[in-house]
């Protein structure tokens, strides 16, 4: 929703139904959207409300969750323009469950203009069902047939890129580690000079006489 920037401390847009939110937070992100909103940003909304059940199970996509209907509700209220993205392949890219994801794969994604205003006395709840049925025709349209891609295509080298990535982290730690320890041993000897020099000018001063007057 938005920007990661106002997403991260915000949450959710209003749902409008029976699931469950942080009222309290809620109250602060439909301010704070709205506000954004008039500046000229845009919103993200994921209406379904989380993965696809079919989607989780390596189904073929047969019907979309019911969504819910805030973020429509807001774009309605500021008369935003609307486009609808149904996608095919994330699943492939980042596997439900996996701790890792960019594997090579195809995502195809199909764009959609979406009309929130077309009849004045519709609901939220309304356009989000007409929007719901309009989606989920794209999305089995989607699904229905099988697709294959040139896997070697999406390496680089012949290797992942998920595994580019973890030896670019690799590499980067043997590059940094040494020189933070380099610095650490550097503040270490210059520390230690200074303690010893402390000493030094403890037991030196200790030793050394006062002058008396007449000296």
């Amino acid at each position: 929703f938005c920007r990661g920037s106002i997403s991260d401390p915000l949450g959710n847009v209003t749902s409008h139904d029976d699931f469950r939110i942080d009222k309290k937070r809620q109250a602060l992100a439909n301010k704070d959207a709205d506000t954004y909103i008039q500046s000229g940003g845009g919103i993200l909304i994921y209406p379904e409300g989380t993965i696809n059940r079919q989607v989780r199970r390596g189904e073929r996509v047969t019907s979309l969750a019911p969504f819910r209907y805030g973020g429509i509700a807001m774009a309605m209220k500021h008369k935003m323009k609307a486009v609808a993205l149904v996608a095919r392949g994330c699943e492939d890219i980042w596997p439900w469950g996996a701790k890792i994801g960019g594997i090579p794969g195809l995502v195809e994604v199909v764009a959609m203009p979406l009309d929130l205003d077309a009849k004045k006395e519709e609901s939220p709840a309304e356009v989000s069902k007409r929007l719901h049925d309009e989606m989920e025709r794209e999305a089995i349209e989607l699904y229905k047939t099988d697709r294959t891609y040139d896997a070697k295509a999406a390496t680089i080298l012949g290797i992942p890129p998920s595994v580019c990535g973890l030896l670019l982290v690799v590499l980067l730690a043997f590059m940094v580690l040494p020189m933070i320890l380099f610095l650490f041993i550097n503040v270490a000897c210059i520390a230690i000079a200074h303690v010893i020099l402390y000493l030094l000018n403890l037991v030196l001063g200790k030793n050394k006489k006062p002058k008396g007057k007449n000296d």
